[in-house]
């Protein structure tokens, strides 16, 4: 690693990669090199899966101010749902600066839609 602060998932990786060379090192059976490499698949996943799931929240939300009544009860809901979607981009700002802060590159990943 390069300095700076890491975050624990970046942590928990560097600790992965530094048990599996010392596996390596030890010269030890597939089978446990092999579960190294799929719990890192499944961290990558995982966090696919969030991604997909959090943008799928979003295009709801914006469906449904298309879809609600322009009369005052819809209004109230139109302007609720906008406070929302609000809330999810400050948070969005929020994580891609603080992605930017410890890799430099966290900025460009969520631009392009992948995680971690």
């Amino acid at each position: 690693m390069a300095g700076g602060k890491e975050t624990p998932r970046q942590k928990m990786i560097g600790m992965m990669y530094l048990v599996l060379t010392a596996l390596l090192a030890l010269n030890v059976s597939k089978q446990i090199l092999d579960a190294f490499v799929a719990i890192e698949e499944n961290i990558q996943r995982g966090s696919i899966t969030q991604l997909e799931r959090g943008n799928a929240a979003k295009s709801a939300l914006i469906e449904e101010i298309s879809s609600t009544a322009k009369d005052e009860s819809g209004k109230a809901k139109i302007e609720k749902i906008k406070k929302y979607l609000g809330m999810i981009e400050k948070i969005d700002q929020v994580h891609r600066r603080h992605q930017v802060r410890n890799d430099g590159e966290g900025e460009r990943r969520c631009k392009n839609g992948k995680s971690g």
